[in-house]
């Protein structure tokens, strides 16, 4: 039984922190069922047409319980390839995926929260498919084992293959990941960068502005 939904749409302000600032992380677990695996295969099925409805694509999902076992979560994230997430989307999916998980019973147990929003800015990289789409772009990463004595890393993504996938690190090093000792990786967005850019945008526009009005003065002396 469904508690409550929630639809969120990642909309960041231009004082959004950065990458470097440290922020508490929510303790969470995967939710353990009997039917394990294939009750998110099942929901997977069921979310899909009412995502791909919307003209959206569903990024990733997850069923976890919070600190103590207490409260159950359950989280799809959606995207676009033609651009970001809205909230009309989510909140489209949610009504949706809440009314047939509801007549399905698609999940046993007790009562949860389904949550639907976007993967946010700097994406969680879990599929395959997600490294693939990052290519070029610069991503950090957690592995299980050590690799050269360390198991953190950030660095540009410059490869990805069907055994694995290549880092280059900032100091130009390469290293090679293999899929089974991921741990966790999340696409790094660059706020300062794209603050930078939302600056000089206004830079120009304020200099055609001004030289618009200078050639219109100009025009009135003539």
């Amino acid at each position: 039984m469904i508690i409550d939904s929630k639809h969120i749409a990642e909309d960041f302000p231009e004082d959004y922190p950065s990458e470097e600032e440290n922020h508490d992380e929510v303790e969470e677990t995967p939710v353990s069922t009997a039917s394990g695996g294939s009750l998110l295969e099942r929901i997977k099925a069921l979310a899909l047409p009412i995502i791909e409805r919307e003209s959206c694509r569903l990024y990733s999902l997850e069923f976890v319980s919070g600190s103590r076992g207490k409260g159950r979560t359950l989280r799809l994230y959606i995207d676009r390839v033609d651009g970001a997430v809205s909230l009309e989307d989510c909140a489209n999916v949610s009504r949706g995926l809440n009314l047939i998980l509801d007549v399905d019973d698609a999940v046993p147990g007790e009562a949860y929260v389904l949550e639907v929003s976007s993967p946010g800015l700097e994406k969680p990289l879990k599929e395959k498919w997600h490294f693939e789409s990052a290519l070029n772009e610069r991503v950090h990463l957690k592995t299980n084992e050590s690799i050269n004595g360390q198991k953190a890393f950030t660095g540009k993504l410059v490869s990805v293959a069907d055994e694995g996938f290549v880092l280059e690190l900032d100091n130009g090093d390469e290293v090679k990941v293999s899929w089974d000792i991921v741990h966790k990786g999340k696409l790094i967005y660059d706020f300062g960068q794209n603050q930078n850019t939302k600056k000089n945008a206004n830079k120009k526009n304020t200099n055609k502005k001004n030289k618009n009005k200078k050639n219109k003065n100009k025009n009135k002396k003539r």
